[in-house]
C-alpha cells in the first residue's frame, strides 16, 4: 500500500489487497508474462489517494506504457466489520474511474477494456466484469461441481443445525471450507494459487487472462 515504491517496469498492475497480490503473482507466473509490476493499493477507499500519488511520480509519467487496475464488485459496510455487501459492476467501475480522473488519467469505455491512448489504461472488476462478487467468487467457480457444492452446503447446513450462525460473507466461508479440504490452512486464495490449487485452465479465468495479456 505504498505508492512510492520503485516503478521499474513498463506495465503496472494495481490490485486490492495482499491476497489479490499473491494471487496475481501466481497467475502472471503461470502465464509467463514479462514486464508486469504489481502494487497493492489497499482497500477500495484508498485507491483515490494512492493513484494521485502514484501517477504524479516522474518515473510513472516517463516510463509507464500501460496501467491495469483490479478490484472487487463488493465493499465493506463499515471499517473493521467483516460483513460485505455487493456493488454492481457499474458502481465499482464508476468508483475506479472517479479515482483515475482525480489522478488526471484517462478512463476506459467499460470494464475489461483498455483506452487507446499512448498509455493504455484498463479496469477489471472481479469476478468477471459482469456480476457482483470478489476474487473468492472467481476461485470458487473455477472448482465448481455439483458434488463439491453439495458437500460444502451440507457442511454449513450441519453447522447451522448445531446452533452456529451463518457466516457474514458466505462466499469467503465456502472458499475457506474448500481449501481446508485441500490441506490449505492459510485461507488466503493467493496462498492457494501459489500452491497450484486453482485450475488455470478453467474457462472462468479466461476474461481475466485476456485482460492481463492485453496489459
Amino acid at each position: 500500500m505504498e505508492p512510492h515504491r520503485p516503478i521499474t517496469q513498463r506495465k503496472q498492475l494495481l490490485v486490492e489487497g495482499r491476497t489479490p497480490e499473491l494471487f496475481f503473482r501466481a497467475m502472471i507466473s503461470h502465464l509467463k508474462l514479462q514486464e508486469i509490476e504489481l502494487h497493492d493499493f489497499g482497500g477500495y477507499t484508498q485507491l483515490r489517494p494512492f493513484l494521485k500519488a502514484f501517477c504524479a511520480r516522474p518515473e510513472f509519467k516517463e516510463n509507464v506504457h500501460s496501467l491495469g487496475i483490479v478490484r472487487d464488485a463488493e465493499f465493506t459496510v463499515r471499517d473493521g466489520e467483516p460483513k460485505t455487501e455487493p456493488q454492481t459492476v457499474d458502481q465499482a467501475f464508476a468508483s475506479v474511474c472517479g479515482a483515475l480522473e482525480s489522478a488526471d488519467q484517462q478512463v476506459p469505455a467499460g470494464p475489461g477494456v483498455f483506452t487507446t491512448a499512448a498509455r493504455k489504461i484498463g479496469v477489471f472488476i472481479l469476478p468477471n466484469c459482469r456480476d457482483p462478487g470478489m476474487l473468492e467468487t472467481l476461485c470458487l467457480e473455477s472448482v465448481h461441481s455439483p458434488q463439491i457444492d453439495q458437500c460444502i452446503e451440507q457442511y454449513f447446513a450441519c453447522m447451522a443445525r448445531a446452533g452456529h450462525p451463518q457466516p457474514a460473507n458466505m462466499t469467503k466461508a465456502k472458499t475457506f471450507a474448500f481449501l481446508a479440504a485441500k490441506e490449505i490452512y492459510d485461507p488466503l486464495v493467493g496462498r492457494a494459487a501459489q500452491k497450484g490449487i486453482w485450475p488455470w485452465q478453467s474457462p472462468v479465468f479466461k476474461p481475466l487472462e485476456d485482460f492481463l495479456l492485453t496489459l
